[in-house]
């Protein structure tokens, strides 16, 4: 399946992507990679040699938090690689909001209540409660305790994503920025990244608003590079409904699809300069931890950048066949935006990161 065809005759055999940072890959990521397939494939999520399993997932996530101590690397690792394989579960029950609200609710129980609570007899559930136990073994209490905060904020965008699908008006581009940080899962990145190094925020550092500028800017064009993948499926699979970003930016501007995915990447490229400049600042800040969280969690933006560009989960669109893979050249600088021009997009959800700066 050529995606040049599926865009509408849009150049796509080569493409040229400025990843923001450099990627740092996690020496233990092969090893967590393994491990966390023969968990998966131990509770019925996918068969070996799947493509699921051959997705290298948990990999990428450990270069995600290349950082990071390799156990509790590996502690976000399961977890994090039965959110992707949840996510396209979750597609299958799209049709169905009463019946995708409910396995949400029953999912958020079976990651907040204790081990001797009851639990349904459904493998996710059954699988997402046991991946808790690799918090538990590794992160203090307090460090699970916010990340399953962060997962119903993840799950949050799940639910806002349904029901965007199924309004009859399209969703506006705020509408779709506010439900992507969401369900792109920006908080569990946050608190992962801090939970894989062994510290964490204070609430006072954690609801700082130039803090919590930087986490969004910081791993908001990861969240937007989904997109442009995003759009393909929508066009073969128009039943998905449209809540694609950069579907969104042709309805709202009255663009044609070419001029949409520029103004999209010209966005992904200037929430990545703001991350660099939002970045500058914090790592002289006074907090330690603050400091160590801004040189670590822009790794989060070239892991995405790799993962999407070379396995195999993003190579197929489920029932149409194989992408051919475009080739990708990375570049040291921004494609489309100028690095130097700080000013705010016309989207005031995420202007307000720009107020931020110093």
């Amino acid at each position: 399946m050529n995606l040049t065809e599926i865009l509408g005759g849009l150049p796509t055999e080569a493409i040229s992507i400025w990843p923001v940072v450099p990627l740092r890959r996690h020496p233990e990521a092969d090893a967590i990679d393994e491990a966390v397939v023969d968990w998966l494939v131990g509770h019925g999520l996918c068969e070996p040699g799947s493509t699921q399993a051959r997705s290298h997932v948990a990999a990428t996530l450990a270069n995600a938090l290349s950082f990071g101590r390799a156990k509790a690397v590996a502690a976000y690792a399961y977890y994090g690689t039965w959110a992707f394989l949840w996510d396209d579960h979750l597609d299958a029950l799209a049709a169905d909001p009463l019946e995708l609200g409910h396995h949400i609710a029953e999912a958020n129980w079976a990651l907040t209540a204790p081990f001797t609570a009851y639990l349904p007899d459904n493998k996710w559930l059954v699988s997402l409660r046991d991946s808790r136990r690799f918090w538990e073994d590794s992160w203090d209490p307090a460090a699970v305790e916010r990340m399953t905060a962060a997962n119903a904020d993840w799950f949050m965008g799940q639910l806002s994503k349904a029901m965007l699908m199924r309004r009859p008006t399209a969703p506006t581009v705020s509408e779709v920025l506010r439900m992507r940080l969401q369900k792109a899962g920006m908080w569990s990145a946050a608190t992962a990244t801090a939970n894989a190094g062994g510290y964490r925020l204070s609430a006072a550092e954690h609801a700082d608003p130039r803090v919590r500028a930087f986490m969004y800017a910081a791993y908001g064009p990861a969240a937007v590079l989904n997109e442009f993948l995003g759009v393909a499926k929508e066009l073969v699979k128009p039943e998905t409904g449209r809540t694609n970003l950069v579907s969104a930016i042709a309805c709202e501007h009255a663009l044609d699809l070419a001029a949409a995915i520029t103004t999209a990447w010209e966005l992904y490229e200037r929430i990545g300069c703001l991350a660099l400049a939002l970045q500058a600042q914090l790592l002289h800040d006074v907090r330690p931890n603050v400091a160590r969280l801004a040189a670590e969690l822009p790794q989060w933006i070239p892991a995405t950048v790799d993962i999407m560009t070379t396995s195999v989960r993003y190579q197929e669109i489920p029932g149409h066949g194989v992408l051919d893979v475009p080739t990708v050249t990375l570049t040291d600088t921004p494609v489309f935006w100028d690095p130097q021009d700080l000013t705010p997009p016309p989207y005031p959800d995420i202007a307000w990161w720009w107020d931020q700066l110093a």
